[in-house]
């Protein structure tokens, strides 16, 4: 097996990675704390399922950043899964502003089972995005080997292999368009000049509505992440465990030959 150590930047050790990313969950819970008491200031937090669900993500990212160093992860692909969930996180700053109207807002029925159908629809096409991509991937020999290589004794996750397949085959990004992000902001910040009829409408405070809609690319670079990340850490790593007995290590710096892009497609 080859010395990842030496060919990994030290940095990227999950033992000193996942502890540090641990700080994003745990922050971004901990600030979002805050949405579900400011629309029910009258709600006790030990009776705000939303509020203890933040803090339940704060708990579990605080022992988050003690485990990777004290069982001293190494470079299995299962770690490096870890941080597509720490990514996920970031789709708190529009899920739990959605959730206080859901579950204290006053808006009629319909609106809270529209919002809620547009943001489940929007992230459900996102995340959706690699699968189809990643199976085609796994079921050609000439992508497979070059994002799974190989090895007498275990099979190396090729990191600078995957990126070069979805630039040059599938010209697929982990990030929504400017355009996207562009729209969200200005619909966010439109809706600002009607925040006093939003407000009493939806029933939640001006912060929330803004989050409603400037929040939606951050759900969807969560969302994307944490889908792919169990795509190439767990889901593919799992298939070749089943079928040849060899684990998945992460190789972030080897560089795969380049994919022959119409044997590739074909």
């Amino acid at each position: 097996m080859r010395n990842l150590d030496a060919i990994n930047p030290p940095f990227a050790r999950p033992s000193s990675l996942i502890s540090l990313g641990a700080m994003l969950p745990l922050l971004l819970s901990l600030c979002c704390t805050a949405l579900p008491i400011g629309a029910a200031p009258d709600v006790a937090v030990a009776d705000n399922p939303i509020a203890l669900f933040c803090l339940a993500i704060c708990v579990v990212s605080a022992v988050m950043v003690a485990i990777p160093r004290m069982f001293k992860w190494d470079w299995r692909a299962g770690y490096f899964g870890v941080t597509g969930f720490y990514l996920l996180s970031m789709a708190l700053t529009g899920l739990i502003p959605l959730l206080c109207v859901l579950v204290y807002g006053g808006a009629p029925v319909l609106v809270k089972i529209l919002l809620l159908a547009i943001n489940t629809a929007i992230l459900v096409w996102w995340g959706w995005r690699c699968v189809p991509m990643y199976r085609k991937i796994f079921a050609n020999s000439e992508m497979r080997d070059k994002i799974y290589h190989e090895d007498t004794d275990c099979f190396y996750y090729y990191k600078q292999g995957d990126r070069m397949v979805l630039d040059k085959v599938f010209k697929f990004s982990d990030f929504p368009s400017a355009a996207v992000i562009v729209l969200s902001f200005a619909l966010a910040f439109g809706m600002m000049f009607y925040a006093r009829a939003l407000v009493a409408f939806l029933g939640v405070p001006i912060p929330h509505i803004f989050l409603l809609s400037a929040a939606i690319s951050l759900e969807m670079i969560g969302v994307g992440a944490a889908v792919r990340g169990w795509m190439i850490y767990y889901h593919y790593p799992r298939q070749l465990k089943r079928q040849t007995g060899k684990m998945v290590y992460v190789d972030m710096v080897t560089k795969s030959s380049k994919v022959d892009l119409p044997k590739a497609m074909g």
